[in-house]
């Protein structure tokens, strides 16, 4: 499936999502979710009240590990280029860094 705006998604146990392009944060509020970047070797597993942001610039897919609830946001500040580090990815909420 694959998502094309932000919002808040129930997905039943082992659902597979492709997020929209763009700068994310991504939410756990239920269930446990798993959640990958193209390029990236390391895995990131959310739990509920976790969650992570993600700059765009890689093709993210998320997976439903339990039924789980996903809320998809944008970031409270677009990360600029070559700040997030070389996974794209800084703590929920954390403000980014602008050149």
């Amino acid at each position: 499936m694959n998502l094309t705006h932000a919002g808040r998604f129930a997905l039943p146990r082992h659902t597979l999502v492709e997020l929209p392009p763009g700068a994310w944060e991504v939410v756990a509020t239920g269930g446990a979710l798993w959640l990958t970047l193209d390029n990236d070797p390391r895995d990131i597993v959310l739990e509920p009240g976790q969650a992570c942001t993600i700059d765009g610039r890689r093709r993210a897919l998320v997976h439903a590990l339990a039924d789980a609830v996903l809320v998809l946001r944008p970031p409270l500040q677009a990360p600029a280029a070559g700040k997030a580090g070389p996974a794209g990815i800084a703590p929920a909420g954390a403000a980014w860094a602008t050149a």
